[in-house]
């Protein structure tokens, strides 16, 4: 249960990342905030570990 748990959760944070990526700097956090339906904080938080697994994911297809 717990590894579905964290796939979903992982899962979030690229939805997140994406979604702050199109949008202006200023406004990222808000809009990820308005669109998941969570807070600005979760949502910042979200955006920081989409953008760290999209990271580890690239260093994985380069090496």
């Amino acid at each position: 249960m717990k590894a579905i748990e964290n796939a979903m959760h992982d899962l979030k944070a690229s939805i997140a990342a994406e979604i702050a990526s199109v949008n202006k700097r200023g406004e990222r956090a808000h809009v990820v905030a308005k669109t998941l339906q969570i807070e600005e904080d979760e949502a910042r938080y979200l955006i920081s570990r989409g953008r760290r697994l999209a990271r580890e994911k690239a260093k994985e297809r380069a090496a």
